[in-house]
């Protein structure tokens, strides 16, 4: 007998090796070639920061804090009491937090968390709508998130003067204008966090 000696053996297991390492290296390519990253710059707290900034702006305005907000002007002034130097409206930091509940609540719930917000009053006038800043901490970033509330104004509130306080409908000194007939005005908080 015979025995024919033949390397097919050999030349199959390379080959079998070979296609495995470029099977290997192509499957490499393709996972590398898909990066996975967030959908965006988005905050994982920015839900939160919605949930907390629409709970803080409707319990203030059940209680009273929201329309005091915005009535905490100085008409001898023209700004907001205590505002910053130079400007009506707090800039970089919260509004009045020794006399205002919800300068102190957004300081405990944005500010000492490391969270930045803006706030403003938007309210009703001939012209259409106008804005009133009442903090402003800078631009919004990409993870910002707004959460509105309305108050209403009546005739008889009251604002700050040298003199004492004096009804807003007596005083022209006021930013937010009279408009309507049995309310002074109807005014949306916004407040915008990131």
């Amino acid at each position: 007998m015979k025995t024919v000696q033949s390397n097919e053996g050999q030349l199959h297991t390379l080959e079998g090796l070979a296609g495995s390492v470029v099977l290997l290296l192509a499957i490499t390519y393709a996972f590398n070639a898909f990066i996975v990253t967030p959908a965006s710059d988005v905050d994982p707290a920015t839900e939160i920061n919605k949930n907390v900034a629409e709970d803080m702006l409707e319990a203030s305005a059940e209680n009273g804090d929201l329309k005091q907000l915005v009535k905490h002007w100085n008409t001898s002034e023209g700004g907001f009491i205590n505002s910053t130097t130079g400007v009506h409206y707090y800039e970089d930091g919260d509004p009045d937090p020794d006399n205002l509940s919800i300068g102190s609540a957004a300081s405990q719930a944005f500010t000492e968390r490391g969270y930045t917000y803006n706030l403003e009053v938007s309210f009703l006038s001939e012209s259409g709508r106008g804005t009133l800043t009442v903090v402003e901490n800078g631009d919004p970033g990409p993870s910002a998130v707004t959460a509105t509330q309305t108050v209403v104004l009546d005739d008889d509130d009251n604002v700050s003067s040298a003199a004492g306080p004096v009804r807003m409908n007596e005083t022209t000194s006021y930013p937010i204008p009279k408009h309507g007939d049995r309310v002074y005005n109807r005014a949306e908080v916004r407040l915008t966090v990131w």
